[in-house]
């Protein structure tokens, strides 16, 4: 739920591991249910650019996704819901297709695509090979996009 979203992201930063991984949980629910982007992503998306060098991002955690049972870093999981954000918010750009968002959703979502990029790109030569790899698939999609690409 929306109203819900600001409580979420400050998990993100808790000291208990699952609580963060939890939240992140729910985020994903809430502002990216599957694969839909709402007024609520945008500012979220920024928010977790934002926090990501955080030293609570690293606190690994069996699981932030219920599809998904590898233990990382919350920092992983992170870079990957940016990742996942950006791919939606790619979607019908280059085509007439409709993406299915609430009218302006995703033109917001693609405007603070630079922002999101800089943060992902901070963290592709990252020490943690599964950060590494998130932080590359992210910015992968991150630069099919015309803006960072240039």
């Amino acid at each position: 739920m929306a109203q819900d979203t600001p409580l979420r992201l400050l998990q993100l930063l808790d000291e208990d591991p699952e609580v963060p991984a939890g939240a992140l949980e729910l985020l994903d629910m809430s502002v990216l249910h599957q694969e839909s982007l709402y007024s609520t992503t945008a500012p979220a998306a920024l928010y977790v650019a934002a926090v990501l060098n955080g030293p609570r991002t690293l606190a690994c955690h069996e699981s932030c996704f219920a599809w998904d049972d590898q233990p990382r870093p919350l920092r992983a999981a992170l870079l990957e819901w940016l990742g996942r954000i950006a791919d939606s918010a790619a979607y019908g750009e280059t085509s007439d297709e409709e993406d299915g968002n609430d009218p302006g959703v995703s033109d917001a979502v693609r405007a603070v695509r630079g922002t999101i990029h800089d943060a992902v790109s901070a963290h592709l030569l990252a020490p943690y090979p599964t950060v590494r790899a998130a932080a590359l698939s992210a910015a992968a999609v991150l630069l099919q996009s015309p803006e960072p690409a240039s």
